[in-house]
């Protein structure tokens, strides 16, 4: 039986977090099973593609921006479509906007048309007000990270599909826990950790200022901030003004961050808004302790082991102080444990791969 043809769009950067993750991770599941091609709008991260490449797939690069250009990239997009004779479109994002892609192939006649919703809220709102009725009309399979996020982009039934990920690579480590601190030269601190993404939806200076009265109690402590973004600079004069720069690290973009997290004691997430935060999911695999927002869905929470609270709280005693508890309890986590929590979930992405496969075919 000949496999289906599916064009993956990813309208975000490609990099090692986020939607592309997910990509990835599904990708790496199920690429025996149908034939893949991609087009990726945003920024590509070293090494995140190669995979994709040696097995064959195509990678298209628009050669206009999806966000100024977005009449000259629907023309390019259609015209490829078209070439290429698809059964399935798979479009991942956040917003209405989505629709410029499942128009295209709408109007090419692609019979199995995907729009894939990971968050609860967007950059461009007034092009996903606009855009959101028509993306509902056409599309034929609506899916979203969470029912929030779902809630959020459509206005007809859809299936969650949950961020699923490889729970073997984020188990608990002790020998990579030690590894780890040993290298970042952190082996006598209380570690706190982030990963996402440096803009203002994560809330990293809120995150500072929590640190900032932590750390005027407790002086072994660290933060590990791990990911990169548009507002990294801003951050960097923070820490630089602060004094903060002998306890905070920035480590960019990585792609060891499996690793990373077993050397955290605790992850910190004050997201303003989230779909399914798959770096949460990750956490929580690597045995850790969460606190986060109270904007995060609380179907993530699956180990039991997350505390939310609001962002809302001004002088922010409430987050520090929490924290200060977690570092002072006697209730000790079984991190290794935790994994065998994540396999009985729908974060587990072989749960979730013939739900994926059935829609496509």
């Amino acid at each position: 039986m000949e496999k289906r043809k599916i064009l993956v769009v990813n309208t975000t950067d490609m990099g090692y977090s986020g939607i592309s993750s997910v990509i990835i991770n599904y990708f790496d599941k199920t690429y025996n099973d149908v034939q893949y091609d991609f087009v990726l709008c945003g920024r590509i991260e070293g090494g995140c593609t190669e995979k994709i490449k040696s097995l064959g797939c195509n990678i298209f690069i628009p050669p206009c921006s999806r966000v100024r250009k977005p009449l000259n990239y629907y023309a390019w997009l259609k015209k490829l479509i078209k070439s290429k004779g698809y059964d399935v479109i798979h479009v991942h994002g956040n917003s209405g906007t989505m629709f410029i892609e499942i128009h295209a192939a709408q109007i090419t006649s692609v019979p199995v048309r995907i729009a894939h919703c990971h968050s609860t809220s967007c950059k461009y709102k007034w092009a996903h007000y606009i855009l959101k009725p028509f993306l509902n009309l056409e599309l034929t399979h609506a899916i979203a990270c969470s029912n929030m996020a779902g809630k959020w982009l459509f206005t007809k039934k859809f299936e969650v599909l949950p961020n699923g990920i490889d729970l073997g690579r984020f188990a608990f480590s002790k020998e990579l826990r030690d590894e780890y601190r040993k290298k970042l030269g952190i082996c006598d601190k209380l570690v706190i950790g982030h990963v996402a993404n440096m803009n203002n939806e994560k809330n990293h200076m809120f995150l500072l200022n929590v640190f900032e009265l932590l750390l005027k109690e407790r002086q072994n402590v660290c933060l590990l901030l791990i990911g990169d973004g548009e507002i990294r600079s801003e951050i960097e004069v923070y820490i630089e003004t602060h004094q903060l720069k002998n306890n905070v690290y920035i480590l960019g973009k990585r792609s060891d961050v499996a690793e990373l997290y077993q050397c955290m004691d605790i992850f910190v997430l004050p997201s303003l808004f989230e779909g399914l935060p798959v770096s949460l999911v990750e956490a929580q695999c690597a045995g850790l302790p969460c606190i986060v927002s109270n904007r995060v869905t609380k179907q993530v929470n699956v180990t039991k082991n997350i505390v939310y609270l609001g962002i809302e709280d001004p002088d922010k005693v409430l987050w520090k102080d929490t924290i200060m508890d977690i570092f002072d309890s006697d209730t000790n986590i079984d991190r290794a444990g935790s994994v065998d929590i994540l396999r009985m979930s729908e974060f587990s992405i072989d749960r979730n791969l013939d739900k994926l496969l059935n829609i496509y075919n």
